[in-house]
């Protein structure tokens, strides 16, 4: 008598809800994969609108945030815009201390070279 040949079992997580799919078992249509190789939840039957379908969430939410981080951006630049006083200012004090460093590390150098003249 032949034995049953072992078939190993593959599961994934969704990459979304985190329920685990199994990835080759027969009639395994329950799982989508996306370009980037994440795993998602699409439980669906033909003609009918999907139970689950995780990738769709995951778009929705992703679309969401990346209109937050774009109203967040203009509202940035809005007030870069409206402040470029507060930044010359900003400038001017860095150009001052730039001075200020210079001028120390000069005497540095100074002291330095006189010490070594003296030895």
């Amino acid at each position: 008598m032949r034995r049953k040949r072992h078939r190993p079992i593959f599961v994934r997580k969704c990459d979304y809800c985190g329920t685990e799919l199994q990835l080759n078992e027969p009639n395994s249509d329950s799982y989508v994969v996306t370009v980037e190789h994440k795993y998602f939840c699409k439980i669906h039957y033909v003609g009918e609108p999907p139970i689950k379908d995780c990738l769709e969430d995951y778009i929705r939410s992703k679309n969401v945030r990346q209109e937050k981080i774009k109203e967040e951006q203009r509202r940035l630049q809005s007030n870069c815009e409206k402040q470029p006083e507060e930044i010359k200012k900003e400038k001017e004090i860095r150009l001052k201390n730039l001075a200020k460093l210079e001028a120390y590390q000069k005497e540095l150098k100074l002291k330095q070279w006189r010490q070594r003249a003296t030895k």
